[in-house]
């Protein structure tokens, strides 16, 4: 299964997770950019994420919005 057919069937299911709770659900996808976190668990990362101090997006972090409205 390639990428493009995967985010179309997470999009789908936020959609129907939306209806559900009606309300807007965003689906992000947060990957590391420092080669440090190539085999960091993701739950450590969202940690390293979430855990920032300085109150911005933390560098070594990229941040993609993967249910964009069209």
């Amino acid at each position: 299964m390639d990428e493009k057919t995967i985010i179309a069937q997470m999009k789908h299911l936020v959609d129907q997770l939306a209806a559900l709770r009606r309300s807007a659900v965003a689906v992000v996808l947060i990957e590391p950019t420092d080669e440090a976190y190539d085999h960091v668990a993701p739950q450590l990362v969202m940690e390293d994420v979430f855990c920032s101090t300085t109150g911005r997006w933390p560098n070594g972090f990229s941040l993609t919005l993967l249910n964009e409205t069209n």
